[in-house]
C-alpha cells in the first residue's frame, strides 16, 4: 500500500459515523440470529447443552438490542451483543459453521472495526493539530 492508498483508507475510516457503526453491528447481529434460526430448522440441530445455551443467549441479545433507545451509541450496542461474542459457537456441521462465521463477522463489526475508526480519527486530528 502506497502513501496515497493509506491516506485514502485513513480518510475513509475516519468518515464512518457512529450511527453507521451501530447500524453495522445491528445488521451483523441480525445475521447471527438468522443463522441460528436456520441451524435450528435443520436435522443437524441438537438441543444439547450448547444448543440450549445459544438459544438463550440469542434470545437475551435480541431483547437487549430491542431495549436500546433510539440513538444508542457504539458502546451500548457492543455491550448488548457481547454475550454472542463470548459464547462457544461450534464450527461443525455446516449449519453450525454458518452461525460461527456470522459471529466472526459480528466480532469484526463490534470489536475490530470501531478501534480502527477511532485510531484513524485520532491520527487525522493529531496531524491537523486538533
Amino acid at each position: 500500500m502506497d502513501d496515497a492508498e493509506f491516506e485514502a483508507l485513513l480518510h475513509e475510516l475516519a468518515a464512518v459515523t457512529d450511527a453507521e457503526l451501530v447500524d453495522d453491528i445491528h445488521a451483523a447481529a441480525a445475521a447471527v440470529f438468522d443463522a441460528l434460526d436456520a441451524w435450528r430448522a435443520r436435522p443437524a440441530w441438537s438441543n444439547d447443552g450448547v444448543g440450549t445455551r445459544l438459544v438463550q443467549i440469542v434470545a437475551s441479545t435480541r431483547t437487549a438490542l430491542a431495549a436500546l433507545p433510539d440513538g444508542a451509541g457504539v458502546t451500548a450496542t457492543v455491550n448488548a451483543v457481547r454475550p454472542l461474542l463470548g459464547a462457544y459457537w461450534p464450527g461443525r456441521p455446516e449449519p453450525a459453521a454458518a452461525a460461527a462465521a456470522a459471529v466472526e463477522r459480528l466480532r469484526a463489526a463490534a470489536l475490530h472495526r470501531p478501534p480502527g475508526i477511532v485510531q484513524a480519527r485520532s491520527m487525522l486530528a493529531a496531524r491537523d493539530g486538533r
